[in-house]
């Protein structure tokens, strides 16, 4: 079978034994020869364009992690000062109970009461 069956279906021979087709005939391959290639052009613009768009994402993906990155980072130092902060409240407490140990009871109950509301 033929590569061209179109072509060869059209085609017909002079007295001089050399082949030929009709110009419409050659027209039209054109034609569709010239759809087919814009019809590429776009198929690899488009193409193209969802390269771009897909590095962009990924730099954009890129990006985001990072931020996660230093926000996990953030996070982790403000536990860790939460922490700190936790233990110094609490060696506060204690070191106030132990301040007003000697301190009449009903007295030491109100005034640490009060120092403990902002807490």
């Amino acid at each position: 079978m033929s590569d061209t069956p179109r072509t060869d279906s059209q085609s017909s021979f002079d007295e001089f034994d050399v082949e030929s087709c009709d110009a419409s005939f050659a027209r039209e391959l054109e034609r569709e020869l010239s759809a087919a290639n814009t019809q590429i052009g776009l198929l690899i613009a488009g193409s193209k364009q969802q390269e771009r768009q897909i590095e962009f994402l990924k730099g954009r993906v890129k990006q985001l992690e990072e931020s996660l990155k230093r926000g996990d980072a953030q996070i982790e130092r403000l536990l860790a000062l939460s922490i700190r902060n936790e233990s110094s409240i609490q060696r506060l407490v204690e070191a106030g109970d132990k301040a007003i140990e000697n301190i009449y009871y009903r007295d030491r109950v109100n005034f640490w009461t009060k120092s403990k509301e902002g807490l």
